[in-house]
C-alpha cells in the first residue's frame, strides 16, 4: 500500500480493555483511537521490557512513537515504529463514538491557535486588498508561535481552520508541502531566530477533503523576539504584544 509520510508524532496509552483485545491511545494533537492488540503486536514491532505489563499488553501512561501517513484514498493511517501495521483514522474507524460526532475538533484555547490562510488575514483576502494589509502572514505566524513559547505554553498553530473551528484548507495556496514549510521557515526564522525556527515541527493532514497545517510550538529556553525587538505572550486565546510593567515582569520571570 503506498502512503505518503505526513508526521512522526506520539501517542500515549490511556488504557486497554481485556474483553474486546482494544487499546485505546491518544496521540499528540488529542485524537483518540482504539487499536486492536494483535495489529499493535504485529510483525517486528517490538517495545522494550520496561513499557509493558507482565500479560504482554503496554502499560498505561507510557509513550510510543508512531508515524502518521496517508493512503492514495487520502485516509489517515498510523504507523507503529515504522512497522507495517496500521489503522484507521477515528474519522473512519466503524467504531467512532457517539461523544464524537457533532464535536469540534479544532478549537482556539490557550495552547491553540486557528488560521484559515497563509496568505490573508481573517478579514479575507478581498478586504485585506482593499485595507492594503502589508503584514504577511508569515509575521504573524511568528509573532503568535513566539507568544505560545513566551507563556511556557507548549502549543500548536493550526492553519486552514477559521475561527469558526470550520476546515477551509490551504490546499489552493500550497503545491509542495515540503518547500512550503521551508520558505514559512525562513520567513519565520528572519522574524525571530534560526534556532527557534528550527524548534517548530510542521505536519500535514487531510480532513473533510481538504489540507491543513499543523505547526507545533515548543517552550523555547529563552525570550523570543519579534523583528529584534518585540516581546509577544499568549493571555487565553489572544496574542498580546508586552510593553512597560508587563514586558519587565515577563523578563523578570524569564531570568529567575
Amino acid at each position: 500500500m503506498k502512503s505518503i509520510f505526513l508526521k512522526e508524532t506520539t501517542a500515549v496509552v490511556k488504557g486497554y480493555n481485556d474483553a474486546d483485545g482494544m487499546y485505546e491511545l491518544q496521540i499528540a494533537d488529542g485524537t483518540l483511537f482504539r487499536v486492536p492488540k494483535n495489529i499493535l503486536h504485529f510483525g517486528s514491532v517490538q517495545f522494550p521490557a520496561a513499557l509493558l505489563e507482565r500479560g504482554g499488553t503496554l502499560m498505561v501512561g507510557k509513550t510510543i512513537k508512531v508515524q502518521i501517513r496517508q493512503d492514495r484514498n487520502c485516509v489517515d493511517r498510523l504507523f507503529v515504529n515504522a512497522a507495517q501495521c496500521y489503522w484507521d483514522a477515528p474519522t473512519s474507524h466503524a467504531n467512532t463514538t457517539s461523544q464524537q460526532v457533532g464535536k469540534k475538533k479544532y478549537v482556539e484555547s490557550l495552547n491553540v491557535e486557528l488560521k484559515s490562510s497563509f496568505l490573508h488575514t481573517a478579514m479575507g483576502k478581498k478586504q485585506d486588498e482593499t485595507l492594503k494589509v502589508s503584514t504577511k502572514q508569515s509575521v504573524v505566524i511568528a509573532r503568535e508561535a513566539s507568544a505560545m513559547s513566551n507563556a511556557r505554553v507548549a502549543g500548536k498553530i493550526i492553519v486552514g481552520v477559521d475561527d469558526q473551528s470550520r476546515i477551509i484548507g490551504v490546499e489552493d495556496e500550497v503545491d509542495d508541502t515540503v518547500k512550503f514549510q521551508s520558505v514559512l521557515r525562513n520567513d519565520i526564522a528572519v522574524c525571530t531566530s534560526w534556532a527557534f525556527a528550527e524548534s517548530l515541527s510542521f505536519g500535514w493532514v487531510t480532513e473533510e477533503g481538504h489540507l491543513i497545517c499543523i505547526i507545533d510550538i515548543p517552550v523555547f529556553p529563552r525570550i523570543v523576539l519579534v523583528k529584534g525587538c518585540e516581546v509577544w505572550k499568549r493571555v487565553d486565546t489572544d496574542c498580546v504584544q508586552l510593553k512597560g510593567d508587563h514586558l519587565i515582569e515577563t523578563i523578570k520571570n524569564w531570568v529567575a
